[in-house]
């Protein structure tokens, strides 16, 4: 019954036709058999020739007549089936407009969080996320509208749930590690998992130059290298990796995705379990900051202390590659 999508007029509806044609053909066919099985014959119109051709062709005629009725039908068909598709046309259209409008709130609120988003960038004293990362953040953070029925301004929160969990993991492994105590027996573990291949005589001589404070930052930024990757990718900005960029420029990263999450959630633990208060952050920053402190990073000017200078320190040429991930 969807003829009507392609027809503007009742004379191109199939079923009207077909209403008058077969009605018209059934009595004009049993009309021939009655007329020569009976013998008829063809007689100027007079009161006893229309009383025997009404006699004889009553059926036949009975059933022209239904052609009316049937035509009438199909014409109300038509009519409905017209009314029933300017009802779904217009419901079509408005479900596009409110589409349309949805789209258009979801790029307004895009330009008020870009606004707001460089100022946050000021403020906190970002140092790796920049302002021009706003449009590729929002869009992580905050899915597209994809259909009449999506929100247009929802927070992802298994994005930001995902993101917790890095988060959550990065400050166990801090802890973890800030528990072991900077002995030479500490020191060694540290480097029989950075140098699984040093002879005995080479681990000695690794044990006795090497800080252990710069051992414990190689190694966390080390397992953390691969999923600090997905991370940033799911987040939209960049990623700094161990293998080429500075220490300190990585770790910076990874406090600004803290500080990110921070300005995602301004409702803070009062409406999510999934949040990393001040106070947490603060304990972690000043974990590192003591690391960095103590460490061969700070015998360096400030942010160039790269795994190349790790490597030079341990006299060697590959160190990263081979550490467990």
């Amino acid at each position: 019954m969807n003829n009507n999508k392609k027809i503007s007029s009742v004379f191109t509806y199939s079923y009207f036709w077909i209403a008058i044609i077969i009605p018209v053909s059934l009595s004009s066919l049993l009309m021939s058999f009655i007329f020569i099985n009976d013998g008829l014959s063809i007689e100027w119109p007079s009161k006893e020739t229309l009383s025997v051709f009404l006699e004889y062709m009553n059926v036949p005629l009975w059933i022209l007549g239904s052609a009316l009725p049937l035509a009438t039908l199909a014409t109300a068909n038509f009519r409905a089936l017209q009314f029933q598709s300017n009802l779904n046309y217009q419901k079509r259209t408005i479900e596009r407009q409110e589409f349309e409008h949805k789209i258009d709130l979801y790029h307004k609120e895009l330009t008020l969080f870009k606004e707001k988003f460089s100022a946050v960038i000021f403020n906190g004293n970002f140092k790796c996320i920049r302002p021009e990362d706003a449009t590729i953040i929002f869009t992580r953070f905050y899915p597209k509208p994809t259909k009449k029925e999506d929100p247009y301004f929802e927070i992802d929160i298994e994005k930001i749930e995902y993101i917790y969990e890095f988060m959550k993991l990065f400050e166990a492994k801090v802890f973890e590690l800030g528990k072991i105590a900077n002995t030479k027996r500490n020191k060694l573990k540290f480097i029989n998992l950075l140098f699984p291949d040093f002879s005995e005589e080479q681990k000695i001589e690794q044990e006795n130059s090497i800080n252990i404070y710069t051992l414990k930052i190689i190694y966390l930024l080390g397992i953390m290298d691969a999923t600090l990757l997905q991370v940033c990718h799911a987040i939209g900005i960049r990623h700094f990796s161990i293998q080429k960029e500075p220490i300190t420029l990585i770790i910076k990263l990874i406090i600004d995705i803290y500080a990110l999450q921070t300005s995602f959630l301004d409702d803070g633990e009062s409406k999510y379990s999934f949040y990393f208060s001040q106070k947490r952050q603060s304990a972690l920053v000043d974990i590192l900051n003591l690391w960095i402190k103590y460490s061969s990073v700070s015998n360096v000017k400030a942010d160039e202390y790269t795994a190349d200078d790790f490597r030079h320190e341990c006299f060697i040429t590959e160190v990263l590659r081979s550490q467990p991930r």
